[in-house]
């Protein structure tokens, strides 16, 4: 399933394999005002859609709003009212690069997270359990280096784990961080570990916000990963899908798309890649 916002501005779950897009009731007046979030519970199998006050839009001391909409396994809502939830603990950046949804929760990048690191704050992360519908008291805590000054910091899912994707524009390189539960996947304590270090073709350009942009977008079967790497200019050529491989080092332009902010990719049944 995935969230697609119509041309109406109506938003509407997608379904890839049968083609269906059925209306989002309670969240079809002016979505591009809030940002929406759709999680699969991880014991019944339904969906969830988490909708938040766009964090644009908000005074520096205002706090965002949240709800949850109930949808079936089949992505319908059923006639089912949307519900108020808590205040997330701190507000949160809304864009998809600050978002990503693990086994059933989604985490996202906490606005003051800066400020944090200034503060002494290690913990720039929150989580809400969309199960639940409540956000989890425990915030979490990035990998180590996450505040350098020259690092650019998003989130992602990868092969089932949450991930920091942390840019280093000034060495070309792009470091993904695994948040990995201990004992070989036992349950333990959780921790970081960086399982790639991929270089990026930056052209060696010294500014932090000049140049191209790779985000991380899924992991192959045969281990290769797919990035979505795009010009930070406004007035850039567009952005382009690219596959490395690890085992070689080599990277491949896959696919291209002209003034394209982001890029979302169905991992379900219908994509398989060679």
């Amino acid at each position: 399933m995935a969230l697609l916002v119509d041309n109406n501005l109506l938003l509407r779950v997608l379904d890839p394999a049968s083609g269906a897009a059925p209306l989002v009731p309670d969240y079809e007046v002016h979505p591009i005002n809030y940002s929406f979030t759709l999680v699969r519970t991880a014991s019944t199998g339904d969906y969830k859609v988490l909708r938040i006050t766009h964090d644009v839009a908000l005074q520096p001391r205002e706090r965002q709003v949240c709800s949850v909409l109930a949808l079936g396994g089949d992505g319908v809502n059923g006639g089912r009212l949307a519900r108020e939830v808590q205040s997330p603990p701190g507000n949160v950046k809304t864009w998809d690069k600050y978002v990503a949804v693990v086994d059933g929760v989604a985490y996202f990048v906490l606005r003051d997270e800066f400020l944090l690191s200034e503060t002494g704050g290690g913990d720039w992360i929150t989580a809400f359990d969309v199960e639940a519908e409540q956000w989890r008291p425990e915030l979490v805590g990035g990998p180590p280096e996450t505040f350098h000054n020259r690092l650019r910091v998003s989130l992602a899912a990868l092969r089932g784990s949450l991930v920091v994707a942390q840019d280093d524009h000034q060495a070309g390189t792009l470091d993904l961080w695994f948040l990995l539960a201990g004992d070989g996947g036992k349950v333990g304590p959780q921790h970081w570990s960086k399982l790639y270090t991929v270089t990026m073709p930056y052209h060696g350009r010294p500014f932090r916000l000049d140049g191209e942009r790779a985000e991380p977008v899924v992991v192959l079967d045969d281990g290769r990963i797919v990035f979505w790497v795009w010009e930070r200019r406004v007035s850039s050529r567009g952005g382009v899908m690219r596959v490395y491989d690890p085992n070689t080092g080599g990277q491949t332009d896959v696919a291209a798309e002209a003034n394209c902010v982001h890029v979302g990719v169905y991992t379900g049944s219908l994509l398989r890649p060679r």
